[in-house]
């Protein structure tokens, strides 16, 4: 499947909807109100007005393609 003019393998997009699930759950275990993420850095939470880095390697421009198509 073609998206925004590349290959979209739709394997690799399960498992980056399993990623999302899993910083969704630290958000909700942490009790984050906002989760950030920005190519080339690790997903940050916002946690009583603090940003911390979550413990994830830096974010790949196509992964946060994958994140945003598993939320809609």
């Amino acid at each position: 499947m073609l998206f925004g003019g590349k290959f979209f393998d739709e394997r690799r997009h399960l498992f980056n909807m399993h990623g999302v699930v899993a910083l969704l759950k630290q958000m909700i275990e942490r009790e984050a109100s906002d989760l950030y993420l920005k190519v080339g850095s690790p997903p940050c939470l916002r946690i009583y007005g603090r940003l911390i880095r979550a413990e994830e390697a830096d974010l790949r421009p196509e992964q946060i393609a994958s994140y945003a198509l598993s939320l809609l």
